[in-house]
């Protein structure tokens, strides 16, 4: 097989709409729900935690005002409510709901089905050879190496397009990745004010 032909395999796997739905599906919710919404009802429930609005707009990185419209929406669904803090009854945070949790639960079930479905004609073997196959390409692909290679001839248009995308791809990395340390930082800061500042398991 050339490589010619082992592209245009790849190109009509990623543009085949059942795998762009899943992906969209993936990335917002299901549902028709925006990436925030699924991402704060995601981050309400594998932590366990009630946010209040100033931390939810430090993790999503977004404004206090699309915060306020973030919760009524979702509030307006029942896929979570606000509760007053027991120590401060000014403060309001934010919890995920029953509802909420069932939504996340349908949305990885459907995913999850997805998957089985799409790889249930290749068997063990061949399951972990495409993995790995796919591993080393992304890995080559995203190599300094493979990149300067691929854009020294580009045109201006075209390496200002690729710039573009690269920035972009950054920022919502490291929009993850403060967002995480934010809510870390929040949780550890709760429980040591909980616990009034004794760690005795601490390393």
């Amino acid at each position: 097989m050339n490589n010619q032909t082992l592209f245009n395999e790849l190109g009509e796997l990623v543009q085949q709409p059942l795998i762009w739905l899943a992906a969209q599906h993936s990335v917002g919710g299901g549902n028709g729900r925006s990436n925030n919404s699924h991402r704060l009802l995601r981050i309400l429930s594998e932590t366990d935690k009630e946010l209040t609005a100033g931390a939810i707009a430090e993790i999503l990185d977004i404004r206090p005002a699309s915060v306020t419209a973030l919760i009524n929406k979702l509030a307006t669904d029942s896929l979570v409510v606000r509760v007053k803090d027991g120590n401060d009854a000014r403060v309001v945070k934010v919890k995920i709901t029953t509802t909420g949790r069932q939504q996340l639960q349908d949305v990885d079930d459907s995913r999850q089905g997805f998957q089985e479905s799409l790889f249930s004609v290749l068997n063990d073997n061949e399951r972990l050879q495409l993995a790995e196959s796919l591993h080393k390409l992304n890995t080559h692909v995203a190599s300094e190496e493979f990149t300067e290679q691929l854009t020294k001839n580009m045109d201006k248009h075209r390496k200002m397009m690729f710039e573009h995308l690269t920035k972009a791809r950054g920022h919502q990395n490291d929009h993850m990745r403060r967002g995480l340390s934010q809510l870390k930082r929040q949780i550890d800061r709760e429980t040591f004010d909980k616990h009034e500042g004794h760690w005795p398991w601490w390393p």
